[in-house]
């Protein structure tokens, strides 16, 4: 008996032990987090041919042609396109941040 007690107190004492250090790693990973400033690109409204007036003046109607020259300035300029899902990898120390990272959305959603 008192050796089925013992068994479980060290079995109790390691599961303590493993939690421990699931925290201790947690924590360490989230205060590795990059502290970096990171743009955020919202393009919307594409179309293959830019209207004549913008009765609306929201002067952000882009085509596939005008999107891709931004695309080029930005690769000539050193940026590195990074999704949401790598910025989540590199939160949590899977892969390393680029040296200029930026992250590219479009909201066309009635096309």
């Amino acid at each position: 008996m008192k050796t089925k007690k013992i068994i479980l107190i060290v079995i109790l004492i390691l599961i303590i032990i493993a939690f421990s250090v699931m925290i201790i790693v947690s924590n360490y990973q989230r205060n590795k987090r990059v502290d970096k400033d990171i743009p955020v690109l919202l393009y919307h409204n594409f179309v293959t041919t830019v209207p004549e007036s913008d009765e609306d003046n929201f002067n952000y109607i882009k085509t596939p042609q005008s999107f891709e020259e931004n695309i080029k300035v930005f690769l000539e300029n050193g940026y590195t396109v990074i999704s949401i899902k790598d910025l989540d990898d590199v939160d949590k120390g899977k892969i390393e941040l680029p040296e200029k990272p930026i992250i590219i959305t479009l909201d066309d959603g009635l096309l």
